[in-house]
């Protein structure tokens, strides 16, 4: 696989992230802990090099990159 492609995979992580807008709900929903997703979303944002969503503030928001 190619440095800055995503798999199916990683794609509806990062979609139900953006729709959630906090890792906790997203983590509910794809039924797997915030510290796991948390994790995955970094690996995968150090794979892309690139910030995926801005954490400032209480919800998690789609960076222009993302």
């Amino acid at each position: 696989m190619h440095r800055n492609s995503i798999d199916s995979k990683q794609a509806d992580l990062v979609r139900t992230i953006a729709d959630k807008g906090s890792l906790t709900k997203a983590a509910e929903a794809l039924f797997v802990t915030q510290s796991a997703l948390s994790h995955r979303l970094r690996k995968l944002e150090e794979q892309l090099g690139i910030r995926l969503f801005d954490r400032s503030g209480g919800a998690l928001t789609v960076t222009r990159a993302g």
